[in-house]
């Protein structure tokens, strides 16, 4: 077991094992990677949003299956994966987090839709300009 994960028993690893899909999901519940993505190191680091909604989701598959999931705070901060027994409080801070996701999609769309409504504005106050080279 990593430093990044604590498991109450075997029963709830070998659990929790079946519902990951990847090599990365399986190293977030091993330990060997971390929920707020700073393990990640190289080109993955770039893809950070991809690996947040990826561990979003592997968190909602534990919560369906019926496992208990929460996070702990560990030395400086270090944000700790629970599984299995665990107390209210982590519990609550990742569930927090799984309804933060529409909230952020919402963000997302929004702040897409008023480019599109910009672009959409300069091109009618200029007209369509041809580019010369």
């Amino acid at each position: 077991m990593g430093d990044w994960t604590v498991v109450s028993s075997e029963a709830v690893l070998a659990a929790a094992l079946k519902q990951c899909r990847g090599c990365y999901q399986r190293n977030l519940v091993r330990g060997n990677e971390n929920l707020s993505g700073s393990t990640l190191k190289g080109k993955a680091a770039r893809y950070g949003s991809r690996y947040a909604a990826s561990r979003r989701n592997l968190l909602a598959r534990l919560e369906a299956a019926g496992i208990p999931v929460g996070e702990r705070v560990g030395v400086r901060g270090r944000r700790i994966l629970a599984l299995g027994d665990i107390t209210s409080q982590e519990r609550k801070t990742v569930v927090d987090e799984l309804a933060c996701v529409p909230a952020a999609e919402m963000m997302r769309i929004t702040r897409a839709q008023r480019d599109a409504g910009e672009m959409a504005s300069l091109q009618a106050l200029y007209g369509a300009c041809e580019v010369r080279s």
